[in-house]
């Protein structure tokens, strides 16, 4: 599944204190493909980047020559896919935003921007909140124009869309910020390299792993009863074939509270366990379970190009 983005998807994220280098590593993870839309950014022939992945490899780095150097990456440039690549008519595509919002949302924005209401009642008119307001008008915009040439696209959205379009954020995109940070047991992909996310994302389990957490989301309930339940099921599978001390030794990964350490699990099931049966089921488990070694080892590793 694909996802789109563009400046005021930074902007809003920005303002949840996430900052972009955080969003995307998370949003290369989830997603096969992360949709950017140049639009406002100073991207072209005669601006400061001649690429969206020049300016996107700066803006996650921090600085424009480890910018350059992120840029030239293999794994970067298959990542982050500029939005005009799709589209015929990029000038009839950027018009045509203005007008494909309907009338629902548009007041849903409206009521947002100009009657939201502060803690001691009074009303929020600052210039600050008006731009928050805009910007989440052009994310919707973009995810809803977007989507007419891409149905395979998700919303990428921050909290502020939980606050104001409640039922619209729920059904028609992802809370990327929430999905990461309500878990215990998945690891904050952010942490990682960039090296180390082109190396999960070529793992052969992420298309489970993103098929697991896309389709089998609930907000209000997180991943980690699914990863503790996978674990439980881990376990049955292989109590009649394995000793009981190591047995023992795998249920003592899922203690109360659940703190779980799954590197070791995995060989041990694998070996006692079809393997192939095991990878269809259970996959998208093993692909948490790498990503966890890789933060914890967490090697300062040099940009390879070839990557």
């Amino acid at each position: 599944m694909k996802t789109i983005t563009g400046f005021s998807t930074v902007m809003n994220f920005e303002r949840d204190g996430i900052p972009a280098h955080v969003l995307y590593k998370r949003l290369a993870i989830f997603f096969d493909e992360v949709i950017f839309n140049p639009r406002y950014c100073p991207i072209g022939r005669d601006d400061l980047f001649k690429t969206h992945t020049d300016y996107l490899a700066m803006l996650v780095s921090g600085n424009i020559e480890a910018g350059k150097t992120l840029a030239k990456t293999k794994g970067f440039k298959s990542v982050f896919i500029n939005c005009w690549d799709y589209i015929e008519d990029v000038e009839k595509f950027e018009t045509g935003l203005e007008n494909i919002l309907d009338k629902e949302l548009i007041n849903k924005i409206f009521s947002y921007a100009y009657e939201k209401e502060m803690p001691e009642g009074a009303i929020i008119h600052t210039k600050e909140f008006k731009q928050l307001c805009g910007d989440m008008w052009r994310d919707l915009q973009l995810y809803s124009g977007f989507k007419e040439i891409e149905p395979n696209t998700a919303g990428n959205l921050s909290s502020h869309f939980g606050e104001a379009f409640t039922d619209f954020s729920r059904s028609e995109g992802i809370l990327i910020n929430e999905l990461s940070l309500n878990s215990t047991q998945m690891p904050d992909f952010s942490e990682l390299s960039w090296e180390q996310i082109f190396e999960l994302r070529k793992d052969s389990s992420i298309k489970k792993f993103r098929d697991k957490i896309l389709a089998n989301f609930d907000q209000s309930k997180g991943i980690d009863s699914e990863i503790i339940s996978g674990l439980w099921e881990i376990a049955s599978y292989a109590k009649p074939n394995i000793k009981g001390t190591i047995l023992k030794g795998i249920l003592s990964n899922i203690p109360s509270p659940i703190i779980i350490n799954p590197v070791g699990l995995g060989t041990a099931i694998k070996d006692t366990y079809d393997d192939y049966k095991l990878e269809e089921s259970k996959g998208w488990l093993f692909f948490i379970q790498k990503a966890r070694a890789l933060t914890e080892a967490n090697p300062n590793k040099q940009f390879n190009t070839e990557a």
